[in-house]
């Protein structure tokens, strides 16, 4: 355990049921400096999604509490994270697995998603979707969607499976685009979230497809690799388009 012993003044301690805590605000200004980024990003999100509920508005104006004790502490430990974190911080986040995942999206080089976009169902239905790339849908899913009192609203596993099927099979008629589901198992950090992404067609930025080669009319074996530009070397070279040349080591 290490101990970081700081300043505590009288206005931000506050008492809730009888105990003494630091406010809100100050909470969210420590852990935000140490904590992993996408784990200040669900913490920040939620912080933000609280004082929304509370008052409309109530969101940006923490935010903006947030980022004046910011610029008032230059210097301070973990004070460069705390900015990327506030400025990131979006109180329309539904989860924390939304959070981290809407972090890990931009690691991976998406500037364009938007969240919880209203998508109109059939008979009228509000939907919404978790993240919209581009050209893509992104959903979180998890077992409490299917399994929590909270989520069902009186309906069965079964009738909220069966929801959630029509739901999806609606908004692929409607978009034609690909369609991506993932769990907190499917992200433990970016990369592994856009390795699965790509297996549903949706390509992260920094992972485009690689053209197909153009091979010249050779024997299709024992292929190395030469360098960049170093076509010339051989008469019978084909380039895969990114990365150089290859050449057949029999020619």
């Amino acid at each position: 355990m290490i101990r970081h012993e700081v300043p505590l003044p009288d206005s931000d301690v506050v008492e809730r049921d009888g105990l003494l805590m630091t406010s809100l605000e100050r909470t969210v200004f420590d852990l935000i400096r140490v904590l992993p980024t996408e784990a200040g990003i669900a913490l920040a999100d939620a912080a933000l999604r609280q004082r929304e509920d509370e008052v409309v508005g109530g969101a940006e104006r923490l935010r903006a509490t947030l980022l004046e004790r910011i610029a008032r502490s230059p210097g301070a430990r973990g004070i460069r994270r705390a900015r990327t974190v506030m400025a990131f911080a979006d109180h329309r986040a539904d989860s924390p697995g939304e959070s981290a995942g809407r972090w890990f999206l931009h690691v991976l080089g998406f500037r364009d998603v938007r969240i919880q976009v209203p998508f109109p169902g059939p008979n009228g239905a509000d939907y919404r979707l978790d993240f919209k790339f581009r050209h893509g849908i992104g959903e979180l899913d998890g077992a409490a969607k299917y399994t929590d009192p909270r989520f069902l609203n009186g309906r069965t596993p079964e009738q909220a499976l069966i929801d959630e099927k029509r739901r999806e099979d609606w908004i692929r008629g409607r978009t034609q685009e690909p369609f991506v589901r993932w769990m907190d198992k499917d992200m433990p950090d970016a990369d592994t979230l856009g390795r699965h992404l790509a297996r549903f067609g949706i390509i992260p930025p920094g992972r485009a497809r690689s053209p197909s080669p153009t091979r010249h009319p050779c024997r299709e074996q024992a292929w190395t690799r030469m360098p960049a530009g170093g076509a010339d070397a051989c008469s019978r070279a084909w380039c895969d388009g990114s990365v150089g040349a290859w050449r057949c080591a029999g020619s």
